[in-house]
């Protein structure tokens, strides 16, 4: 697994940063991956462990913060 981030169109048109992680030869946006609605934008996931947790920072409420991501 590699974490990072990349380039995706928001809903202008402009490009903005997203939170990814790269697995089993697939690029996902880590935004996907939770709930729609919850005012987080993950910018960058900056490490992860043997466990599948992610971390990394993203917007929420126009602040940057950190993020933890823990699999199911």
């Amino acid at each position: 697994m590699i974490v990072g981030e990349a380039d995706v169109k928001n809903n202008t048109g402009s490009l903005v940063y997203h939170a990814v992680i790269y697995s089993n030869g697939k690029l996902t946006d880590l935004n996907s991956l939770i709930p729609s609605g919850s005012g987080w934008v993950l910018t960058a996931a900056t490490g992860v462990n043997a466990a599948g947790e992610i971390v990394g920072y993203g917007t929420l409420k126009s602040m940057q913060h950190a993020f933890l991501l823990k699999p199911e």
